[in-house]
């Protein structure tokens, strides 16, 4: 329907229309639909000094360009974005960043602009469930799994009360299948991945032979990228905690 609506004269739709309809796109992962509409609403933006709209298209397109492994894109979008934003879409602009550096490995990086976010936590905006994935994905990189895992639950609770469904708006069960694997609660993991892989076939996603090796495996904890990175995250937990005081699991 996003993608209807953006090929109907006139083109491109006013931008407070184009920006739900780019975020749309996004949110169901629609990423080659995404490109053109985004070059064209950022001239359109920029003609017209319109920064709030230029901010969030950004922010968008650097959302799309992290999830399909565009690093550098998404870095210079973030941080473009980063610099000129404030309130909500500053906030929505440091999510990105943080993504890109998790994925660089560049945890300090990533930690350094974590501290400079607000409190979140009395806020019930979409912004604070994106903000909680990546906070869960940044403790989950440094070993700090029971932190984590907390993060990715919660974040899954304010998705569902927000009617967030889709993987990329709320892709909280995959992550904390991993913090759950890492913790030792495979029996966890297992219905968190089948979830996972369950909901991506109901979207008709198109999954990646990674992610296919990934999900198709996680019920019995076969030798995958996934489980590699749950032992990265649970290696990283031991290191920094000791025997007695190695986190534990709550079941929710």
């Amino acid at each position: 329907m996003a993608e209807r609506a953006l090929a109907c004269e006139p083109y491109p739709p006013p931008l407070d229309i184009s920006m739900l309809l780019l975020y749309t796109l996004t949110v169901v992962e629609c990423y080659e639909e995404l490109q053109q509409p985004c070059e064209d609403l950022l001239l359109i933006a920029r003609r017209r000094g319109a920064m709030q709209e230029t901010i969030g298209i950004l922010v968008l397109r650097a959302s799309a360009s992290c999830d399909v492994g565009a690093l550098a894109d998404a870095e210079a979008d973030a941080r473009w974005a980063l610099e000129r934003a404030d309130g909500a879409r500053w906030i929505q602009a440091a999510v990105e960043l943080i993504r890109v550096l998790i994925e660089r490995d560049e945890l300090k990086l990533a930690e350094d602009v974590l501290e400079q976010c607000p409190d979140q936590h009395d806020t019930n905006a979409t912004e604070m469930v994106r903000f909680l994935s990546a906070r869960g994905r940044l403790r989950g990189a440094q070993g700090r799994l029971q932190e984590a895992l907390e993060d990715f639950l919660e974040c899954g609770n304010r998705s569902k009360r927000l009617g967030g469904g889709t993987l990329s708006a709320a892709p909280w069960r995959a992550e904390a299948a991993l913090a759950y694997a890492a913790l030792g609660d495979t029996a966890e993991a297992r219905l968190l991945a089948g979830e996972h892989l369950k909901l991506a076939r109901a979207f008709g996603r198109s999954v990646s032979p990674c992610e296919h090796k990934v999900w198709s495996r996680a019920g019995r904890l076969g030798l995958s990228c996934w489980q590699r990175r749950s032992r990265r995250w649970s290696a990283r937990g031991h290191r920094l905690s000791s025997p007695a005081r190695c986190p534990t699991t709550e079941r929710r």
